[in-house]
């Protein structure tokens, strides 16, 4: 290995709860099992709640029941990916920040000097993707840090990373 070559060793997995984004947990596996140490760090972002347009207590309090509920969700669900990378035999760390979801990545991915982002493209076009953009889309323009995109096509929650590897060159 020359000095230019580096290992991929610190890998970001963002996840956002759904199925499509968990495929990317399979390819984040076999990534990882290139490397001696592999460290992956799951990550999920909440959103910030709209307390600014609460003009009623009632209102308020909602929000606030439901970011709580929203926390426990995510430390439940990251701790559960956590452990099955463990099984794996891989190293893995749950984050859970708030945020904007994009820029929210791209910042953990350089403060801990992440080797690689591999994130889920949920395959929104059209009007949905103009309402709701696409975070991997801008991760993948704004990033200093490579990134391996999944898209939905390609995603089969049960693949096993034996049928990855005739995609994937490690």
């Amino acid at each position: 290995m020359n000095k230019e070559t580096k290992k991929i060793c610190k890998i970001l997995a963002p996840l956002d709860g759904s199925p499509i984004g968990d495929c990317i947990l399979n390819y984040t596996r076999l990534i990882a099992s290139g490397c001696e140490n592999p460290e992956v760090h799951l990550l999920h972002i909440l959103e910030p709640m709209p307390y600014a347009l609460a003009s009623k207590q009632c209102v308020a309090e909602y929000l606030v029941t439901r970011e709580e509920d929203n926390i426990r969700w995510a430390n439940d669900y990251l701790e559960e990916k956590r452990k099955e990378m463990q099984s794996d035999g891989i190293k893995a760390c749950r984050v859970l920040l708030k945020g904007k979801a994009a820029e929210t990545i791209i910042s953990y991915a350089v403060e801990n000097a992440i080797d690689l982002i591999v994130i889920s493209n949920h395959g929104r076009s059209g009007f949905t993707k103009l309402v709701l953009g696409s975070v991997a889309d801008m991760v993948a323009r704004e990033s200093p840090v490579p990134v391996l995109i999944t898209r939905p096509r390609g995603c089969k929650a049960k693949e096993q990373p034996q049928a990855l590897e005739d995609r994937i060159t490690v």
